[in-house]
């Protein structure tokens, strides 16, 4: 969905870290990506004709977040020993957690109808001016195998679309790969 005017995208992504008493921070991060159309001149590289070509450039993006300490022991399913010991389900249990922390801003977005979707759409977006600009659940996960998150990213993107939302997951997951991973390096 490009407008022919300056754009916008609106993201919505989460990422966490544990601290040594059991505890998990996370950081849910909304983004607005203003983008905007650039026209330049460059040469066509197998005619050398001067052409006029139209250039998506960011302009950066506005960030509003929130912290949330919670009990890793609170969130870990303990009935759940299929995945290993205790480490590996406190971190498939604190991604999980990202996951619907970022699902649970989105739905709060549509509570207030500031997302919208029409009934022959499969994915809520963001309208302004009459225009529809793209929203996206960023996960913080891997589609490489060996990262631990890869397990869990088919269940994250089903998640998400079952939810309305288009999602993306690394190297595309600007909102908590980069936004939300930023804020919590601060903390």
């Amino acid at each position: 969905m490009r407008n022919t005017n300056d754009d916008l995208e609106f993201w919505v992504g989460c990422d966490s870290k544990k601290s040594k008493n059991e505890e998990a921070t996370y950081v849910t991060v909304v983004c607005f990506y203003h983008i905007y159309l650039n026209k330049e001149w460059e040469y066509d590289k197998n005619t050398g004709e001067r052409v006029e070509v139209i250039k998506y450039r960011g302009k950066g993006a506005h960030v509003i977040h929130r912290v949330n300490k919670v009990d890793l022991l609170k969130i870990m399913k303990t009935d759940n020993k299929k995945f290993g010991d205790g480490e590996n389900i406190q971190l498939r249990e604190r991604l999980r957690k990202e996951t619907q922390l970022s699902v649970e801003v989105g739905l709060y977005l549509v509570d207030k109808k500031l997302l919208v979707k029409e009934e022959s759409e499969k994915y809520f977006y963001f309208r302004k001016n009459g225009n529809k600009f793209d929203f996206y659940v960023d996960i913080d996960y891997n589609k490489h195998p060996e990262f631990k998150s890869t397990e869990l990213t088919e269940w994250a993107v089903g998640y998400c679309e079952s939810c309305g939302f288009r999602s993306r997951i690394k190297p595309y997951s600007f909102a908590a790969s980069y936004a939300a991973d930023h804020v919590l390096r601060k903390k």
